[in-house]
């Protein structure tokens, strides 16, 4: 188990921003106790669209709080933040379900739900049967549940991570015409209650 610190914010200067976030604050972060930094931009996405995602992947909840604690004190940090004019929107706490594949890619999408609860060796079941289509058109895919994020009407989601969206939405039509896939989703009571489609930074 593991989880990820999501940090969404807007900025008037994203190239500079993303460049410091992939460069300098990926290895501060890392520093501090973060597995892994990722940078993304919501193109399509309703009301998100233009937002930016910055997710540090961490061990523990605490290795997140200490990673975040680490990060909002670094000097260097700060000053790229008010250079940059970023404003902060959200921050979340997500705890990883279960994944496949790797988290590399040119674009990723998210797919928000809603479901009953469910155990993680059966999550995990359940995105195999999943994976076993979107494969064929993605590098990785990974499910979350928000641990920490205030108001969530989507409590759920899965991550795809691609370097060619067509092949993934063909590969994603394929899973949910799975009937295997659709009777997890009966079982669960699983409802999909949006999507969001991003470009990675960096």
């Amino acid at each position: 188990m593991s989880y990820v610190t999501a940090f969404g914010c807007r900025a008037t200067d994203v190239a500079s921003f993303a460049a410091e976030a992939n460069g300098y604050g990926k290895e501060a972060a890392i520093a501090a106790g973060a597995t892994d930094v990722r940078v993304s931009q919501v193109v399509m996405g309703g009301e998100r669209a233009g937002m930016i995602n910055v997710a540090f992947d961490c061990p523990t909840i605490t290795a997140a709080m200490e990673v975040s604690a680490a990060m909002n004190s670094d000097a260097r940090v700060l000053d790229v933040l008010a250079k940059c004019e970023v404003q902060l929107v959200s921050r979340s706490l997500i705890r990883v379900i279960a994944e496949r594949g790797t988290t590399s890619g040119a674009y990723s999408t998210g797919v928000m739900f809603a479901s009953d609860p469910v155990d993680d060796a059966t999550a995990d079941s359940n995105l195999g049967d999943g994976w076993e289509h979107i494969q064929a058109g993605a590098n990785g895919m990974r499910m979350g549940q928000s641990y920490s994020a205030g108001l969530a009407l989507a409590p759920y989601f899965i991550l795809t991570w691609t370097d060619d969206l067509d092949a993934l939405a063909a590969a994603s039509a394929n899973s949910f015409g799975d009937p295997k896939v659709q009777a997890n989703m009966v079982n669960s009571n699983t409802k999909m209650v949006g999507r969001m489609t991003s470009r990675t930074l960096g």
